[in-house]
């Protein structure tokens, strides 16, 4: 039987141990916040008799750390493990870790279709979900001391993507408020951070994902 569901994602980077000398951490190919990476989920039942799900997020991962030279196994070898497993549904959550970092957004747009190309590749006909992650606020960090590019130049190249590949995605800015927007809602779905969501942000952030999969298993 074929895995049903796969996310990859990054989480934006508690600290400089887990980030690259250039940028931090988002998903689900999560670091700052909870955005980058493939995760998958399978037909086959659990113990529990729910599909079976697996998560290729890696703290502060960056898009191009699921592409050959990227800076860890799980990250570089989540294709490959697709390919084996063929799951039905691809969730990729990238991005949150390149705007923190300033990685130009055009460099960004490149590297994100090549992980969408890559997964296409490695499952053929799979249903690709893409997030857009609600803005974290960016504050100089080891990754970049001076901001150069805000949150919209990336989640512009997210839809730009998504609308090029033909995939689906979710847009997480309808779901949960900036992290510096001076009317947030009291409790903050932001940890004290603001780059990570708390529980309140991650069931907004749950509302969002099952929305749409409710609705695909609905005509599926």
């Amino acid at each position: 039987m074929r895995p049903e569901r796969t996310s990859l994602s990054s989480a934006p980077q508690p600290t400089p141990a887990t980030a690259p000398p250039d940028t931090p951490r988002t998903p689900r190919p999560t670091s700052q916040p909870a955005t980058a990476g493939p995760s998958a989920s399978a037909k086959t039942s659990t113990p529990n008799g729910k599909p079976a799900v697996q998560n290729y997020a890696h703290n502060g991962a960056l898009a191009t750390d699921y592409l050959p030279g990227g800076r860890w196994s799980d990250t570089t070898g989540a294709t490959n493990d697709i390919a084996a497993k063929q799951p039905e549904l691809v969730i990729i959550d990238l991005g949150g870790n390149e705007y923190i970092s300033q990685v130009p957004p055009a460099t960004f747009g490149a590297n994100l279709k090549t992980v969408v190309d890559n997964v296409k590749a490695a499952r053929p006909n799979v249903t690709i979900l893409m997030s857009m992650y609600t803005e974290l606020l960016w504050t100089p960090n080891p990754w970049a001391s001076t901001k150069n590019y805000n949150w919209e130049s990336y989640s512009a190249q997210i839809f730009n993507t998504a609308v090029q590949e033909g995939v689906a995605l979710v847009d997480m800015r309808q779901h949960i408020p900036a992290a510096g927007s001076a009317d947030l809602p009291n409790p903050s779905p932001w940890n004290s951070d603001n780059a990570h969501l708390n529980d309140a942000g991650n069931l907004a952030e749950y509302g969002g994902f099952w929305g749409w999969a409710s609705a695909l298993a609905s005509i599926c």
